[in-house]
């Protein structure tokens, strides 16, 4: 989504008013009010950020593979957000967000 992908860059530099990046823990443990807050400018870069992440994920065979796969199953099968987040994702979520802002950063999209 091109509107989002503009959204993104734009964040990263900091050009959206009242709006900031979350970290990737933080967004991964969001609830409705927390990814709420704020409205307006914050909700647009928090759903740019949301979709950016996923779509890192698909674009990445070894990231859906060893993370995105097992959080997903594991939601299905019951297990909470939290619960799911910290088998999967919490002990590589620094070098995971680093790899993404990479990503995104460097247009390794295009």
């Amino acid at each position: 989504n091109k509107q989002r992908l503009s959204h993104l860059l734009l964040a990263f530099e900091g050009k959206i008013p009242k709006a900031t990046l979350k970290s990737l823990h933080d967004l991964m443990l969001a609830d409705n009010s927390d990814f709420m807050q704020g409205l307006g400018n914050q909700v647009l870069v928090n759903y740019a950020q949301s979709w950016s992440v996923v779509y890192f994920m698909l674009r990445n065979k070894e990231m859906m593979k060893k993370f995105l796969n097992p959080y997903f199953n594991m939601l299905c099968e019951g297990k909470s957000k939290e619960e799911a987040y910290n088998e999967t994702f919490k002990p590589h979520i620094r070098t995971i967000e680093r790899l993404w802002k990479e990503y995104f950063q460097e247009k390794k999209y295009e």
